[in-house]
């Protein structure tokens, strides 16, 4: 055995080795089950350059050092927020409206949500103060750097900021993962509310944030800390290149829908079973955005009773209102396509 070993050495190490396969999934691309989101309506914002938010009497555009307020019925714009030296955010990205009766963000007392008469459906529901939560970084300046920026939304002004500081990636978007219908329960338990947030990196310019795209995660999060961390499949690495993702907010199915930075698509994934890469359930056409950050409408819905997810078409500075058509057939194998 010896003298057969000596007649047959190792190979050596390759001078120049192989590189390691990019990308974790299936290769396929899914489909869209037939479902697809249709534009119900537009508006013009002037600020509608990153991301769209929403809650029962407004929407909310929302671009690098602005926001604006718009009175959802008339597209009238009421309020506006601008940064300044005191207030020196530089890229904002996408927002969420949080539920009423929320008290707490990441462990940290905001004040009550919930007014007497604001109840859901009532006269009084849309000038209900509430908190807008808007992510921001440093982007595209080094080394990269995270915050939350809160927002009190009647009137819209500045309220806290919770800095996440040097961080691995890019602060894109945070949303909250509820049971379906559970935003206007008398409580929302630990369970209910979840905080998941994305951290974006860029195979556009490397130097950025250090990586490339498909080192782009969703992580659930605490006040301090990241809990758990999940990569994107290589089928949604490649709708996102050479970007990363822009927007998600969970829907009233409980699924996250995702979208990149450029194309009219939104993507549906799910948490794996097992394993640190999440699932790309669907994707579905939506022609009317431009990627960037989308927002479930939480407090109403279409005429049809479609559930009406807003969004930015960038180019146009318009804030898109769209439902999801043939929502209830997204993962039913009858309808793959």
């Amino acid at each position: 055995m010896l003298v057969a070993a000596s007649l047959c050495p190792a190979a050596p190490p390759s001078a120049n080795p192989a590189p390691a396969p990019v990308g974790h999934g299936p290769a396929e691309q899914p489909g869209s089950y037939g479902a697809y989101f249709e534009t119900v309506t537009t508006w013009p914002a002037a600020e509608a350059g990153q991301a769209a938010a929403v809650d029962a009497g407004h929407f909310y555009a929302i671009v690098n050092t602005k926001i604006g307020k718009y009175d959802k019925a008339t597209g009238e714009k009421v309020g506006e927020w601008a940064a300044s030296e005191e207030y020196p955010v530089t890229h904002m990205n996408a927002g969420v409206v949080l539920p009423p009766q929320q008290t707490r963000y990441q462990g940290i007392s905001i004040g009550t949500n919930h007014l007497p008469g604001g109840e859901k459906g009532s006269s009084k529901e849309a000038e209900v103060p509430r908190r807008l939560l808007v992510c921001n970084s440093t982007f595209p300046r080094v080394p990269s750097a995270s915050s939350i920026e809160l927002f009190l939304t009647h009137p819209l002004e500045h309220t806290r900021s919770d800095s996440r500081g040097p961080v691995d990636g890019s602060l894109t978007w945070i949303d909250f993962k509820v049971q379906p219908h559970a935003y206007y329960k008398e409580m929302l338990s630990p369970m209910e509310m979840k905080a998941f947030a994305c951290f974006a990196h860029y195979s556009e310019n490397t130097s950025w944030t250090g990586r490339e795209t498909s080192w782009t995660r969703l992580s659930k999060v605490d006040m301090n800390n990241e809990i758990q961390s999940w990569l994107f499949p290589r089928t949604l690495v490649e709708k996102f290149e050479p970007h990363s993702c822009s927007g998600g907010s969970f829907g009233p199915d409980g699924r996250l829908y995702v979208t990149g930075h450029d194309l009219g698509e939104v993507y549906v994934v799910e948490l794996p079973k097992a394993g640190p890469i999440l699932r790309h359930v669907a994707t579905m056409p939506a022609p009317g955005i431009t990627g960037q950050g989308i927002a479930w409408d939480r407090t109403a819905t279409a005429e049809d009773g479609s559930p009406l997810l807003y969004g930015i078409n960038r180019p146009d500075r318009t804030v898109v209102v769209m439902k999801l058509v043939n929502g209830g057939q997204i993962g039913d194998p009858a309808f793959k396509k």
